[in-house]
């Protein structure tokens, strides 16, 4: 039974990590993404 629950420690450790770099990355990506999609808008305004 004691396995098992360190099974599932390790598991939830594991995915918690995970999930908050990933959130990290699309935070940064969106952010990223923004700042090309409004400089080619102005690029396309300009001509």
């Amino acid at each position: 039974m004691i396995d098992w629950l360190i099974v599932w420690g390790v598991t939830q450790a594991a995915g918690s990590l995970v999930f908050s770099v990933m959130q990290e990355l699309a935070i940064e990506g969106a952010k990223d993404y923004g700042k090309e999609f409004f400089k080619n808008s102005l690029v396309v305004c300009q001509v």
